[in-house]
């Protein structure tokens, strides 16, 4: 009851409000996106429309404590990112800070430690940035449980990011618009890490 008692506080001491940030530790992206539906309602009822809602710590934390560290580092932890900034870019998050990225230490989702070099998780911030790069988000949808896809474009220039969030593999088939005669793939697996792979895909 302590958010109720703590917006109903400020909102009757009519308190300056900036922003409410919170913290989830999970291994399901759509968690995120129910607990972030949960604070933008409950600040929105108290009259805290314009208060941003910050997801200041997150990552992907499994029950297995022997492996948890190297998941986070390998294909569940890059798939689980991948999704939630999906997820998290049509959702009501203002600001999202992923915990954490200092190489010094191996509770680090980005690098590996002592050795510095980056990992799966670390190719879906990079995967991500492509798309952050051109600036504009474009219509994209998929069908299936735990599949998820965004994208966007500038200009004649366009990237999608398609993710796979489930233990089994999956078949894709494509229905883009304007797809242009070329297509560069890259894939991030237990078996890949950002490598490019061949693709000529068939948009007749």
């Amino acid at each position: 009851t302590w958010f109720d008692e703590f917006l109903q506080f400020v909102r009757d001491k009519q308190l300056p409000l900036d922003f409410y940030s919170w913290h989830l530790y999970t291994t399901d992206p759509e968690e995120i996106i129910l607990h972030a539906r949960y604070v933008r309602k409950k600040l929105d009822d108290y009259g805290f429309r314009q208060v941003e809602s910050i997801f200041n710590e997150w990552n992907f934390v499994t029950s297995d404590e022997e492996r948890r560290w190297d998941f986070m580092k390998e294909a569940p932890g890059a798939a689980f990112v991948a999704a939630a900034f999906v997820l998290m870019q049509r959702n009501s998050i203002d600001k999202a800070m992923y915990y954490d990225a200092l190489p010094t230490r191996r509770y680090c989702g980005l690098y590996y430690f002592p050795s510095g070099k980056t990992t799966k998780t670390y190719c879906s911030f990079l995967a991500f940035n492509q798309l952050y790069k051109l600036g504009e988000e474009c219509a994209a949808d998929c069908d299936g449980k735990n599949a998820y896809v965004l994208a966007a474009a500038a200009g004649n220039k366009g990237a999608v990011l398609a993710v796979n969030n489930s233990k089994r593999g999956r078949k894709l088939s494509w229905d883009i618009q304007n797809a242009p005669a070329q297509i560069q793939a890259f894939l991030i697996s237990n078996r890949h890490e950002l490598d490019r792979v061949d693709f000529t895909p068939d948009f007749s």
